[in-house]
């Protein structure tokens, strides 16, 4: 029982990792349907859709991949159905010697007993001007 769960679980970080998603954690709650932003690359303000196909509490965050920082987005109970969201970070400052910043946005959802029904992540990036 324990192998299987570390290797459930190895799984689940090796697909996140590589910006994949993985949709379905617990098949017995809702699938959500986090869709690719746009524009991307954007410069200062990008939309973020997601469908739920149940009412769920959600969970949407972007992480900026140098910094580790984090942006929630959405941390509440939600209908279902189709959401957008408007993510705006600061300008990116070329002087720096980089005029991109790569982010991961996170979609989680839960039941109403407090289980993980569903992950998913895009992969984001802001260009400079």
């Amino acid at each position: 029982m324990n192998k299987i769960l570390i290797l459930t679980l190895l799984c689940l970080v090796a697909v996140c990792s590589q910006g994949f998603s993985y949709a379905q954690v617990n098949s017995q709650g809702p699938e959500p349907v986090l869709i690719q932003n746009t524009p991307n690359p954007f410069e200062e303000t990008t939309t973020i859709k997601f469908q739920l196909k149940e009412d769920c509490f959600v969970k949407l965050y972007v992480k900026e991949a140098h910094t580790g920082s984090i942006t929630m987005l959405v941390e509440g109970d939600m209908s279902s159905g189709e959401k957008g969201v408007i993510f705006k970070s600061a300008p990116v400052d070329g002087s720096a010697g980089s005029n991109e910043t790569d982010y991961t946005c996170i979609l989680e959802t839960y039941s109403a007993d407090g289980k993980l029904t569903g992950l998913q992540n895009i992969q984001m990036k802001q260009a400079g001007k």
